[in-house]
């Protein structure tokens, strides 16, 4: 399946805005999305978005899949800036998320991003993986249908 595949079984199943996010030169970036078609829905994410992975439920996947070397390395670049006051920002508070996140291989944020939107994420493929899929939604409608939003991703994900 091609990575526009993806992110539009995810929106189509979902009906949430998708995308599927990589690695790129050391950086996190989305490389393709779909826009869900729920009546109120995040906004879609450009491709070639980039920044504040850590605060992005695809980003701290990606960076739960590589060696704490690496995450070192892509921290110095990319400190944990707050974007809301939920965001992580501390290093010991990161590090037990991306433990977190290596339980289940299913990462969420709840608006550490942007307030009123929160969002999940799952590799597509075998652990580990380059690549993930991930959807936002609003809070609300993200809280009321968390649940079946990870089956369904798990299914199309392959993972």
């Amino acid at each position: 399946a091609s990575l526009g595949t993806f992110a539009e079984r995810a929106s189509a199943m979902t009906g949430e805005t998708a995308y599927v996010v990589g690695w790129s030169d050391d950086d996190i970036v989305v490389l393709v999305s779909a826009r869900g078609s729920a009546a109120i829905q995040a906004a879609e994410v450009a491709r070639g978005t980039a920044g504040d992975a850590h605060a992005r439920a695809s980003g701290k996947l990606l960076l739960a899949m590589v060696s704490d070397n690496e995450v070192d390395r892509y921290l110095v670049s990319h400190p944990l800036t707050p974007r809301t006051q939920n965001t992580i920002v501390t290093r010991a508070a990161f590090d037990a998320e991306l433990d977190r996140i290596r339980a289940t291989w299913v990462s969420t944020e709840i608006q550490e991003y942007a307030l009123g939107l929160s969002c999940m994420a799952v590799p597509i493929g075998k652990v580990p993986s380059q690549i993930v899929l991930g959807i936002s939604a609003p809070s609300d409608r993200f809280s009321a249908n968390k649940d079946e939003y990870i089956e369904m991703l798990k299914v199309i994900a392959g993972s």
